[in-house]
């Protein structure tokens, strides 16, 4: 039965026999205290989104969740995979192996960490998550063919550092982004032509990090120098291309490419950043204009959380 239509057949049989009614309902408080209560999530993503599609979870979207013994980096549940089954803001377990159980002593508390996307690690056997697996991911942000799955977020919970026990059967999880994402919106001055069709690139990028699941976070130093193509995010009236990138920071010039692929032969255009430090959770907002002595910029940093303002000439 649903719920609502067994409220209803308790309240029939309640007003038939009151006495025994109120003795059965005694007994089963007494039995529901001493079982484990199932823990459910409901989590929203802070800043300016870059997942999925606008700022909405999406239908079957999976997390992976730790349930820490209060206070440590002790996992009482690990890398369970909960899911969004209509897209809201509610997680429930995947599977029944991957459900989260509050224990009955109101006195073990636990603490939550959480990621998206969920992954398992490449070396773990099939079956529910176990404590004895892999506590890390690498996490590589060369494809970027699909941005929602390398769009690394993560939440923590300790409701104020109390830890939580059986009496939240609900827990709030607030997502931020990892890693920082650069935008290119392309256009082409007037004495040039209608705009074509372009490949992006930024050249030698760090593109690998790894991620602690039970700590939430990266860990360890950037590493893959590799140059990484840009998403094309483009519509019929506007070009814009789109990557999430490893945070890192870069001393020297930072080179891009655009080369508009509708010519042949196709030019290619070259614009450099004297800096460039991606922060986690930055988006980098550049606005590209081509002309036919090179390419014109513009920058804006916001967080998104927006990240620094500049500009720069691009030429072939």
């Amino acid at each position: 039965m649903r719920p609502k239509t067994l409220f209803a057949a308790v309240a029939m049989i309640c007003l038939a026999g009151m006495t025994s009614c109120n003795e059965e309902y005694s007994d089963n408080t007494t039995k529901n205290e001493q079982q484990p209560v199932a823990v459910l999530f409901h989590a929203n993503i802070a800043g300016i989104q870059t997942k999925a599609t606008d700022t909405d979870w999406a239908q079957g979207d999976a997390i992976g969740i730790c349930a820490l013994n209060h206070g440590s980096l002790t996992p009482a549940n690990f890398n369970a995979k909960y899911e969004t089954e209509s897209g809201d803001l509610y997680f429930a377990p995947a599977t029944d192996d991957d459900a989260i159980y509050y224990s009955t002593n109101a006195d073990e508390k636990l603490d939550f960490v959480a990621y998206y996307p969920y992954r398992k690690p490449s070396s773990a056997p099939d079956g529910p998550a176990t404590s004895d697996q892999p506590t890390t991911l690498t996490w590589n942000t060369e494809d970027q063919s699909n941005l929602p799955q390398i769009d690394l977020m993560a939440a923590k919970a300790n409701n104020a550092t109390n830890g939580y026990n059986r009496e939240y059967s609900d827990v709030a999880l607030a997502f931020n982004h990892l890693l920082s994402k650069v935008v290119l919106n392309v256009t082409l001055a007037d004495n040039v032509g209608t705009v074509g069709s372009f490949n992006v690139t930024i050249k030698q990028i760090n593109c690998i990090q790894t991620f602690d699941i039970l700590q939430g976070k990266l860990v360890g130093e950037p590493v893959s120098m590799t140059d990484v193509a840009f998403h094309d995010n483009s519509t019929s009236t506007t070009k814009s291309y789109e990557a999430i990138l490893i945070p890192q920071q870069y001393s020297g010039d930072v080179e891009f490419e655009v080369t508009d692929k509708t010519l042949n032969p196709s030019p290619t255009f070259t614009w450099q950043i004297q800096k460039l430090d991606l922060l986690p959770g930055n988006e980098y907002r550049y606005n590209i204009t081509i002309t036919r002595k090179g390419v014109s910029a513009t920058a804006t940093i916001n967080p998104w959380v927006t990240g620094s303002t500049g500009t720069g000439t691009a030429t072939n």
